[in-house]
C-alpha cells in the first residue's frame, strides 16, 4: 500500500506530462517476445483505423523489452517515443496501473474472448528481413563461439516452469524429454537442432546431439542470434509461449506443442499446426471429448486452480505424438502446402465467435485428429 500510494501521487504529475506530449503508456508487458511483436503491431493496426492522437511510449531498458534487435526494425515500421533510462522504466512500469496515462491492449491478447491478433495477422504483413548488418554480426558470434550453421536448421523451443514459475499457468510447460523420439528423427534426416529459450530451462538431455542457446553466454547478442537463426531455419518446433512467434514474422512453418486451453490452441501464424493438450478427469480418469470441452466451457480455464476446482488435468503429447507432428510439419514445409482438410475444416466449428482462436489462419495438425478421432 505505501508504494502504491507514492504511484498514486506520481500519477497526477505524469498524467498532466502525457496529456501535454499527447503520450500513453501501452499495459503489454512488451518484457515478453509474443506480446512485444503482436501487441504492437495490433495497436498501430488500430491506431490507424481509429486515428488515435497520441504516440504510444515504449519502455526499452533492459528487462522491460524482451528484445532490442527486433525493436529496432519494428522502429522502421511504428513511430513512438522510448525511454531507456532504468529508473525511469521502473517508476513508469507501475503506472501502467492507472488507466489515465495507459492504452488498454487487453483484447489484443485476452483469453476469454475473441483476440484482435489473428484478425490482424490476416490483414497485416508482419515480415521483417534483417539487414547485412547484423547478419555479418550474427554470423561472426556464431564463428566466435565455434558453432557451425548448417542448411537444414530446425529451432526447438521448449516452455518449463524455470519460465514465470509463479504465474499459475505451469500447465503451458513442457518436458524436453518427450522430444526424445523427433530429435532422432530429426538428426537421421540430416537436421541441425539449435535449442532456444531462457537462461536456467531444465538441462538439455541430449547433450552435444542439439546446440543449446539456453546454456551459453552471448548476454545481448542472444537476442540477435535468436533472430537469425530463427531466419535461417527450415520450420520451428515450439510450445505453448511466446518464442514461436520469430518464425511468424519470418514466414516460417510452425509446429506448437502441448497447445492449452483449448480456446487458443492455434498458433498467431498462418503456416502452423498444432496438437492440443487432452483434458482428463481427474476423478474418473477418463479423457474428457472436445465438444464437451466448449459446452462446458472448459476451453477458456486458465489458471491453475481453475483447473484443479473443475477435476481437470491436462495430458502433455507422448512422444509419438510429437513425431508424428514433426514429420507432419516437415512435409508440410516441404510442399508448402497448407491447404485446410475436411478434418480440420470440421474441427474449427467448434470454436465459436466470442472464443479466443476463432479467427486463426493455423490449424490443429491432422495426425492429431485421426488418432484421437473418438474424442473429438
Amino acid at each position: 500500500y505505501p508504494a502504491f500510494l507514492i504511484f498514486w501521487i506520481l500519477n497526477k504529475f505524469i498524467y498532466i506530462l502525457f496529456k501535454i506530449f499527447k503520450i500513453k503508456l501501452l499495459t503489454a508487458p512488451l518484457e515478453a517476445i509474443g506480446h512485444q511483436i503482436f501487441d504492437l503491431e495490433c495497436f498501430f493496426y488500430e491506431k490507424n483505423k481509429y486515428k488515435f492522437k497520441f504516440k504510444p511510449l515504449i519502455l526499452t531498458h533492459g528487462k522491460f523489452i524482451a528484445n532490442k534487435y527486433l525493436l529496432k526494425y519494428q522502429k522502421k515500421k511504428y513511430s513512438f517515443f522510448e525511454i531507456n533510462n532504468k529508473f525511469l522504466c521502473l517508476i513508469l512500469y507501475y503506472q501502467k496501473l492507472f488507466k489515465n496515462v495507459t492504452f488498454d491492449t487487453s483484447s489484443y491478447v485476452a483469453t476469454r474472448k475473441a483476440a484482435k491478433c489473428y484478425k490482424v495477422l490476416k490483414q497485416n504483413d508482419l515480415s521483417i528481413k534483417l539487414d547485412k548488418e547484423d547478419v555479418l554480426k550474427a554470423e561472426q558470434i556464431l564463428k566466435n563461439a565455434n558453432i557451425e550453421i548448417k542448411k537444414k536448421l530446425v529451432i526447438l523451443h521448449v516452455r518449463d516452469n524455470s519460465f514465470k514459475p509463479f504465474d499459475g499457468e505451469t500447465y503451458r510447460s513442457s518436458k524436453i524429454k518427450n522430444f526424445s523420439l523427433s530429435i532422432d528423427y530429426l538428426l537421421k534426416k540430416k537436421y541441425q537442432i539449435i535449442r532456444i529459450g531462457n537462461q536456467g530451462m531444465t538441462k538439455n538431455p541430449y547433450g552435444n546431439k542439439i546446440i543449446d542457446l539456453s546454456k551459453l553466454q552471448f548476454n545481448e547478442n542472444l537476442q540477435l542470434l535468436q533472430l537469425y537463426l530463427v531466419s535461417k531455419c527450415s520450420f520451428f518446433i515450439g510450445t505453448c509461449s511466446g518464442p514461436y512467434k520469430f518464425a511468424t514474422i519470418f514466414k516460417k512453418p510452425i509446429l506448437t506443442v502441448d497447445m492449452a486451453p483449448m480456446s487458443l490452441m492455434f498458433p498467431v501464424a498462418r503456416k502452423a499446426i498444432a496438437l492440443p493438450k487432452l483434458y482428463r478427469n481427474i476423478k474418473t480418469k477418463k479423457i474428457i471429448n472436445v465438444k464437451d470441452i466448449f459446452d462446458y466451457n472448459f476451453s477458456n480455464l486458465r489458471l491453475d486452480k481453475e483447473f484443479k476446482a473443475n477435476n481437470i488435468e491436462l495430458i502433455d503429447n507422448s512422444p509419438k505424438d510429437i513425431l508424428e507432428g514433426v514429420r507432419e510439419i516437415e512435409r508440410l514445409a516441404k510442399n508448402k502446402n497448407f491447404v485446410t482438410s475436411i478434418l480440420q475444416r470440421n474441427f474449427k466449428k467448434l470454436f465459436n465467435k466470442d472464443c479466443y482462436a476463432f479467427y486463426a489462419e493455423s490449424n490443429i495438425a491432422n495426425s492429431f485428429i485421426n488418432k484421437y478421432k473418438k474424442y473429438l
